[in-house]
């Protein structure tokens, strides 16, 4: 093409300059002009009046070009006008000069100002043809895994560019008015050129409105799907960690207390799992099948507009219902309400919900998390059966328990009731029965203290086992411990009854013997006296009776000692 351009230029400079040679270069024969200059300028004037503007801007450059050349011929007869020896004739040559060189000038400043005009609206509606094509083309279903830098970056345009992009469109509008209103002759061109701009500006802000809600469409799917999995993943988790860790093999009461414990809270917990289960339940009503955008369905569907579109044709109305009847990629074969088929793109419409997967899926959930709860009420039900099931069992294991620590203590009291015994019953030793009474209390001070350290854990074994019967009554071995608890305490009181009267009685036959110790003891320095007198008293009879009367009062009271002693 390059090579073309050059062989046609230099065809076209070629008959320039033969046509220059032929104007400038010949003798005029004397008194007569050679050349009719009024007639070139006429045919120049003729030539530019019938020069239109061209619809397309490589037309208008050609022009622009093409005048170039027209414009410097033109400024090259200005000389040959001014050398004519005529006044009157150069007169009126000049003045159809200055004409035909001033409309040239116009025609030129047309050109290049309209040429600049439509090389700023092509710049424009060239940048909107390429973002109505990547728009068109782009893939909007649900194997497109990339939207997320596809919404940065509309973002990125929509805060930061749409607002100079306006502008420039704004401009452009601005500056046609303005050429129109200043009577441009390309005025036609002008204002096609302007319809353009304004009708691709408006696809485009069209467009921009369905990739807003594509770009919504596919987060809220894959949102959906991901929280979705998510909580099947989670339910399933704690399905299985039901069953192997509330398993009630192997545990003791206390780690299947636990274990209850915690599957109440898990129950509980369920209430929060019930309401993601139906708030992901209630969004599958609205996911959007995104996969049949890239599949062929089964039936015809129903599809919206999302924006005002310009078909061959026809032209798509937003928020307008129409058939999908076949998915050819970027482009839709539909029909409207009245039954007309269209071609239209397929960005301008979404397949409204909803989603057979999304709503199986939910349905799974639901089942899943049914099945869950029954898992979790028979774990409960399996740990709190073995939990009753050992219960009995510790239960009487901790009533023999506490019967035989109680057997201990009747034993330990037993034995203390034999040691008293051992020392109240036999008779006191008559040649020391004095000494041997105080030895027997002693001992009995000793019994005393062994009573002593046993009350102490008789009485706590006592609440033990009165506590154990009031929080398990049915216990199969309660009766025998009841039992056991009432022997333990009438052995406690027997013992120590028996101790105190033991202690009494051995005080009293201490007192008993040390008083006839004293008696005797008395009776014996009196007889020792009688028996050095030489000489019998005067009076008698007065001595005599103060003897009786001595021995009459330590008999009386040795008597009374023994009378006590033999009641006891």
């Amino acid at each position: 093409m390059i090579e073309q351009d050059v062989k046609q230029l230099r065809t076209r400079v070629l008959k320039l300059r033969d046509e220059h040679a032929r104007i400038y270069n010949l003798t005029r024969s004397e008194g007569l002009p050679t050349v009719d200059w009024g007639q070139i300028m006429d045919e120049k004037q003729r030539n530019l009046n019938n020069k239109s503007f061209g619809n397309d801007l490589p037309t208008v450059e050609q022009e622009v070009e093409e005048h170039n050349i027209f414009h410097s011929e033109v400024e090259a007869l200005g000389p040959y006008i001014a050398e004519g020896d005529d006044k009157g004739y150069s007169s009126g040559l000049q003045i159809k000069y200055n004409k035909l060189l001033n409309n040239s000038k116009e025609r030129k400043q047309h050109l290049l100002s309209l040429r600049d005009y439509m090389q700023r609206c092509t710049n424009e509606l060239y940048w909107l043809d390429q973002q109505t094509e990547e728009r068109v083309n782009y893939d909007w279903s649900d194997a497109n895994l990339d939207y997320p830098s596809r919404q940065r970056q509309y973002e990125n345009f929509v805060t930061k560019s749409l607002e100079s992009k306006e502008a420039i469109v704004k401009q452009l509008d601005e500056d046609g008015d303005k050429l129109i209103a200043a009577e441009h002759p390309g005025k036609n061109v002008i204002e096609a050129h302007m319809e353009a701009v304004h009708a691709d500006w408006k696809q485009y802000l069209n467009l921009l409105i369905c990739e807003e809600n594509h770009l919504k469409n596919m987060e809220e799917y894959h949102k959906f799907y991901k929280d979705a999995r998510d909580t099947q993943e989670l339910l399933k988790r704690l399905d299985t960690e039901i069953t192997q860790k509330y398993n009630p093999d192997f545990k003791d009461i206390y780690q299947m207390e636990g274990l209850i414990y915690d599957l109440d809270d898990q129950a509980k917990a369920m209430d929060r799992y019930d309401e993601r289960v139906k708030a992901l339940q209630k969004r599958s009503q609205q996911v959007l099948p995104l996969k049949f955008r890239r599949e062929t369905p089964q039936k015809l569907l129903p599809v919206v507009a999302l924006c005002d579109f310009d078909t061959e044709g026809d032209q798509i109305v937003r928020g307008e219902k129409y058939t999908l009847l076949r998915n050819n990629g970027s482009k839709w074969d539909i029909k409207d309400a009245t039954g007309q088929k269209l071609s239209a793109p397929a960005v301008c419409f979404i397949i409204p919900p909803t989603d057979p997967d999304a709503v199986s899926i939910a349905d799974k959930l639901s089942s899943q998390q049914k099945a869950l709860k029954q898992n979790i009420s028979y774990s409960k039900g399996s740990l709190q059966k073995r939990l009753d099931e050992l219960k009995r069992d510790s239960s009487k294991q901790q009533c023999r328990q506490l019967m035989a620590s109680l057997d201990k203590v009747i034993n330990d009291l037993d034995k203390q009731e034999r040691e008293i015994y051992s020392r109240v019953r036999p008779p006191l030793e008559q040649n020391r029965p004095l000494q041997d009474s105080t030895d027997r209390l002693q001992d009995l001070k000793d019994i005393k203290a062994a009573v002593w350290k046993i009350e102490p854990e008789k009485s706590s074994k006592v609440r033990e086992a009165e506590t154990f019967l009031t929080s398990n009554p049915k216990c199969s071995s309660s009766p025998q411990l009841y039992s056991k608890v009432d022997e333990a305490n009438q052995k406690s009181d027997k013992v120590n009854s028996l101790l105190k009267l033991s202690e009494d009685r051995l005080q009293d036959s201490n007192r008993l013997d040390n008083s006839l110790q004293n008696g005797k003891t008395l009776l014996s320095t009196y007889e020792n006296k009688l028996a050095r007198e030489e000489v019998a008293p005067s009076d008698l009879k007065i001595q005599t009776d103060n003897v009786y009367k001595i021995c009459g009062v330590a008999g009386m009271y040795i008597l009374k000692y023994c009378m006590c002693f033999l009641q006891q």
